[in-house]
This record gives C-alpha cells, structure tokens and sequence, in this order.
C-alpha cells in the first residue's frame, strides 16, 4: 500500500502491465503519458528534495551517510503525505522546513493515496511554463 500512495494505482498497473508483456516476450507496451509524467515529477521531486535537505542540514556533527537517509527519508515522507518523521525537526533550519512544506503542498501523484495538488498537476504545469517561457511573448 505503501507503494501505491507513493506513485498511485495507475503507474503500478501500468508498470505491472509493462513488465509482464516484457517477460512473456509480447509487443512491448509503452508507458502511458501519465505514467512518464508522474515517475519523472516524482524522481524529480525525490533527489531535488533530498539534495537541497542535506545540503541545508550539513554539518561535521552529524555523519553525512546518516544525513542522507534522512533528508530522503523526508522528502519520501512529506511528498506521499505520510506525516513520519525520524528527527526532530524543530532543530532544522527553517529553509528545511519550508522545503518540506512545498513538498506536502505538491503531495504525490495522481490515483495516489497521498494529498497535495498532485505532483502531475505540478509537473505540468511546470511543462506550460517550460513551453511558455520559449514562446515570443505577444503583442
């Protein structure tokens, strides 16, 4: 269940759908725009989360492989909506905590458990601004 919160039902049936053509050697099927779209957001969101929170939260104190499991644990944490947390985090500098903020505003992807606008709704729209941004502006 878990699983399905953090990508939604859709991406697993269609990447239960994928794998299984793929080992019985059929036509391959490819992923569905909105499975692209939700696994890229989500990765994106993944190790962008995670690089900005141990990069915030580095310190010689705290061993950097440690640091690492929990800035990602983290970020997996506040992007599916869960609510878990393994530090205390009113030690972490308030950037860390606004980080984790966006990332529960933008919560997981569509068919998903999790709350939030939806990290598709965010991936396209950072798309419109993509496509936007290399159109003459009009007169």
């Amino acid at each position: 269940m878990a699983m399905a919160r953090a990508v939604g039902f859709f991406v697993l049936s269609d990447g239960y759908n994928a794998l299984r053509r793929r080992l019985r050697h059929q036509a391959v099927h490819r992923l569905t725009t909105h499975s692209k779209v939700a696994l890229l957001t989500s990765a994106g969101l993944v190790v962008g989360g995670t690089a900005v929170l141990f990069w915030l939260n580095y310190t010689t104190a705290v061993p950097w492989p440690m640091l690492f499991l929990t800035a990602s644990f983290q970020v997996l944490a506040a992007s599916s909506t869960t609510g878990f947390n393994t530090v205390d985090l009113a030690q972490w500098r308030q950037t860390s905590l606004l980080i984790l903020i966006i990332l529960m505003f933008i919560g997981a992807p569509a068919g998903g458990t999790g709350g939030g606008i939806k990290s598709t709704t965010f991936g396209v729209i950072l798309l419109i601004l993509w496509a936007a941004a290399g159109q003459p502006p009009y007169h």
